[in-house]
Order: C-alpha cells, then structure tokens, then sequence
C-alpha cells in the first residue's frame, strides 16, 4: 500500500516541476546537495498533500490547499523548524514558477 501511495503522488502534474527547479537550484543556484536532497523531500511532501486534496492542476493550488498542507504537517508533529524548512522550499518553488 505504501507503495501504492508513492506511485500516486510521484504521477502528480507538478513532478516536472519539481524536477526542473531542483535542476536549476542545483545548477544555477549551485545549492549543496544535501539542501537539494531536502527541497527534493519537502517538495514531494507538497505533491503528495495536493494529491490527496484531489488538485490535479497548479491553477487549483490556493490558500486553503495551502492551509490543509500546513495542518498536514502540524498533525506529523513536526518541529517547527522542520515546518519553517518545508514552508521555505515551496515558497521558493512557487516564487521559480
């Protein structure tokens, strides 16, 4: 099932994406591979929550898909350093876009 789930969120629209801008951060912004290895993870955790949320689409991407992916987290009882991390590396996503 685990493995299932995984299939799912890797076929979400915005996988492209996230490849090409950890292209470029790695490229162009010459990030260290570990912070690349991190946005990788964190970002994959946004396509996952969208996945999960039944958006298919960037345009369908809003505040209040943005907000059930935050509660996500919160729910993980991740660190608040942890969260501030994930929040940073989709913002930088969003803001590549």
């Amino acid at each position: 099932m685990i493995k299932a789930k995984k299939m799912q969120a890797r076929a979400h629209i915005i996988d492209p994406l996230i490849d090409e801008y950890l292209l470029y951060v790695r490229i162009e912004r010459r990030l260290a591979e570990n912070t690349v290895v991190s946005y990788a993870h964190d970002l994959r955790l946004l396509a996952s929550s969208l996945a999960e949320q039944h958006i298919h689409a960037l345009a369908g991407i809003n505040e209040t898909s943005v907000t059930a992916f935050l509660t996500t987290l919160h729910r993980k009882k991740l660190s608040s350093r942890s969260v501030a991390r994930i929040v940073s590396a989709a913002r930088s996503f969003f803001h590549y876009l």
